[in-house]
Order: structure tokens, then C-alpha cells, then sequence
């Protein structure tokens, strides 16, 4: 599940980890969960299609999105690692085989003063084989 693989390749990138540790949610976060800490949202995607059948090849968006209660520095440096744990990653993780990720886009950055959190937004796309 690509998922469990992106999650398995955020908290193993030690740069990152020394960051937030362990702390990469899918799609919201817990309550009362210690930040910084960082989300991973599935935007969309798609399947290749091939004459007469179908390819085992996805293509699908995400949203890394780095969350913090101490600065907008803090929210992007934890964007940052996201990026660079994941930026033009191949291999295999937790039995899926990552083809390729790129980078989308690098932002937004945004407040929300109900929260008092900042916000640093990082948008991928993941080429993997289902």
C-alpha cells in the first residue's frame, strides 16, 4: 500500500525524524498530538491504461503538509525535509515499488490563528506499481 510506504520513507529519513520523530499522520492530525508534525493526504489518482489491458502502474498526488505551534521557520524546515526525504525517491518500501517522485509544488505557506498553527504545504506525485 503506497500509504504505509510513503510513511515507512518519511520516518526513516533521519533528517526529518530528528524533527518531527515518528510523528506523520494521514490526513489529519491525532487530538492533542505533540507538533511539529506532518500529514500526508491523498489528492488524487490514476491508472495507466494499455490496449487490451490495464498497466499495474499509479500515478497519484499528495500533500505533505507540515504543521507547527512555534514558527513559520519551523513549518517550512519540517516541509523541507519532507521534500528531500521523498524527491526523486526509487526503490521498494513496505513491498511497493516507488517508480519515481517528483516534486509539484513547493508551498503554500499559510496561518491559522484559531489554532495559532503555521502551515508549510509540499505537493508530490508518486509513480508506483500496484
Amino acid at each position: 500500500m503506497i500509504d504505509a510506504a510513503l510513511y515507512q520513507r518519511l520516518v526513516a529519513f533521519v533528517d526529518l525524524s530528528a524533527l518531527i520523530g515518528n510523528r506523520v499522520y494521514p490526513v489529519s492530525l491525532p487530538e492533542n498530538v505533540t507538533l511539529p508534525a506532518l500529514t500526508l493526504s491523498k489528492v488524487s489518482g490514476n491508472f495507466d491504461h494499455l490496449f487490451g489491458a490495464d498497466s499495474a502502474l499509479v500515478n497519484a498526488r499528495y500533500t505533505l503538509l507540515a504543521h507547527s505551534e512555534v514558527s513559520p521557520a519551523q513549518a517550512k524546515a519540517v516541509a523541507k525535509q519532507a521534500r528531500l526525504a521523498v524527491q526523486r525517491y526509487r526503490g521498494t518500501l513496505d513491498a511497493t515499488v516507488v517508480q519515481d517522485i517528483f516534486i509539484e509544488n513547493d508551498g503554500p505557506d499559510f496561518y491559522d490563528p484559531t489554532s495559532r498553527t503555521w502551515y508549510s504545504a509540499v505537493d508530490i506525485e508518486v509513480h508506483y506499481l500496484e
